[in-house]
Formats: C-alpha cells, structure tokens, sequence
C-alpha cells in the first residue's frame, strides 16, 4: 500500500521528489525519521565520550 501511493505521488508530481519536502508537515516527520535514526548513535556517541 505504501509503495503504491508512493509510486502515485511521484507520478502527480511527473518524477519529482520535491513533492516529499514541500510541505511543513513532511519537513515535521522528516525530521522525526531521523532522529528516530541517529539517536542511538549520537548516544552512543556521548556515552564513550563521558567515559573518555
């Protein structure tokens, strides 16, 4: 389901990936994804620096 509305939006906006960060709600989980993403590393990051 997902590719397929993936696929739709990338066809309404003729193959475009700007369509995915014109808006503030997309800016909202993209930033959401990556701190989802890099949290872990950059505490991992923090603790092997306190330790140091």
């Amino acid at each position: 389901m997902a590719e397929s509305n993936f696929r739709r939006a990338l066809l309404m906006s003729e193959g475009s990936y700007s369509i995915f960060i014109a808006s503030p709600i997309a800016w909202v989980f993209l930033v959401l994804t990556l701190i989802t993403l890099l949290g872990p590393v950059v505490g991992d990051a923090i603790k092997k620096k306190r330790k140091a």
